[in-house]
């Protein structure tokens, strides 16, 4: 309990400058996340005023942290400039009630926290990628506008435009790649060149299961086509007035509404969507034991598809290990506000300085430029499976946990 006027006092001030920190730093991280949707999908500005209240939920689990540390840090430097911590160790007080108002910040912001990654921050995603789908036809003439081509590692073909006037594709010339057994292209089966063309990207029902796909078409006015020639010979042409393309967008390129990634899913469905890719990893794995038991009899081509299906093995991995990694990485980065104050609140105390500045330099800058990449890189080094994800995850909060009980305990002492 907050008893006393001082922890009361105290707690004020750390809400109030914890309220204005906050709102600044997600501004600034808005703007960020806007610059960068701009960027890569070429958004217009109607697009991005729309995004805004649904990207600020996605910036909070690193605003909000960020923002208890500056406001421990700040708070703490001013007690300590005014001489009334040195005032309250002359009196005999003991210095953890007056820390414990921080500690009480901590423990709401990693509340807040974890409150908001339980469902509102996995739908704020969902809704942001809907509003990205909903579009395609005009995300992929901005991306031809942008970068004059269509191309994708997971995309069936590579599509270039000169220029593009309107719906119209000036010279636009479309490669078709040679789809290998086992996933993966290796190749152009056919090339297409035609003075003008459009594309369009139309919804329909996929006979096998039943599940709405999306499909680009794109139609080539006045066209010259071609094979793919082997090294030393000449590829076959031929003139066609129209010719049109039909093939599926891939579930990572504009994907379908009910595709499911790891920060789209909601707390409680996070744990069973992971043990389901856990169980598909595991069979997946005894198929490929048993393609290599075999292979041994295999000609040229089974084996070609079994390199291809190792590969492939990387990519399924890879997501399953960003399942894995978003089970731990949420109650870490909550964890994280209770880390930051008990830093804070130390690193005020021995500062010594009551203007922002200050705070912002010795105490909030270094911390954050720490934390956030020790977090990062874990989390990558976890998803490529080089390092166990537990380790992986909460290596950063256990550092700043030790260091934290270390500061506090010596400023207890003293």
């Amino acid at each position: 309990m907050l008893g006393t006027i001082l922890q009361r006092k105290i707690l004020w001030d750390l809400v109030r400058i914890f309220a204005i920190t906050l709102i600044g730093l997600t501004g600034l991280f808005l703007v960020g996340g806007m610059v960068t949707e701009a960027s890569q999908h070429g958004l217009a500005p109607g697009q991005l005023i729309r995004l805004i209240p649904l990207m600020i939920p996605s910036m909070l689990p690193y605003t909000i942290p960020a923002a208890t540390l500056f406001a421990t840090c700040n708070v703490y430097g001013r007690l300590a400039k005014d001489n009334e911590i040195t005032a309250l160790r002359a009196a005999g007080v003991n210095l953890f009630p007056v820390l414990l108002p921080s500690l009480l910040l901590g423990v709401g912001g990693s509340a807040l926290t974890a409150g908001l990654y339980y469902r509102l921050i996995p739908r704020s995603f969902q809704l942001v990628r809907e509003h990205l789908t909903d579009h395609p036809n005009e995300m992929l003439y901005m991306m031809l506008k942008r970068t004059g081509c269509i191309k994708n590692n997971k995309l069936p073909y590579v599509l270039f435009a000169r220029e593009v006037r309107g719906e119209r594709l000036l010279d636009a010339i479309f490669k078709r790649r040679i789809a290998l057994p086992g996933g993966g292209y290796d190749g152009y089966d056919t090339v297409a060149r035609a003075t003008d063309a459009t594309l369009r990207v139309e919804t329909s029902r996929d006979p096998t299961s039943d599940r709405a796909i999306n499909e680009i078409v794109v139609t080539m006015n006045n066209c010259t086509l071609s094979n793919d020639a082997k090294k030393g010979s000449s590829p076959a042409t031929m003139m066609v007035r129209s010719q049109v393309y039909r093939e599926k967008l891939p579930s990572g390129i504009f994907a379908e509404h009910d595709t499911v990634r790891s920060s789209d899913v909601a707390w409680p469905d996070l744990p069973k969507r992971t043990a389901m890719l856990r169980e598909r990893e595991r069979l997946f794995d005894e198929e490929i034991k048993r393609d290599e038991a075999q292979s041994t009899w295999w000609n040229a081509d089974q084996r070609k598809a079994l390199k291809s299906k190792r590969g492939s093995q990387k990519y399924t991995m890879r997501e399953f290990r960003s399942f894995e990694a978003e089970v731990q990485l949420r109650p870490a980065l909550s964890l994280g506000c209770l880390c930051f104050v008990l830093i804070g609140g130390p690193i005020g105390i021995w500062t010594n300085r009551a203007d922002l500045l200050s705070s912002f330099v010795i105490g909030f800058l270094p911390a954050v430029m720490l934390y956030y990449p020790m977090v990062l890189c874990g989390t990558n080094l976890g998803k490529d499976g080089k390092v166990p994800m537990p380790l992986a995850v909460w290596t950063a909060d256990a550092v700043f946990l030790v260091v934290a009980i270390g500061l506090c305990w010596r400023v207890v002492r003293r």
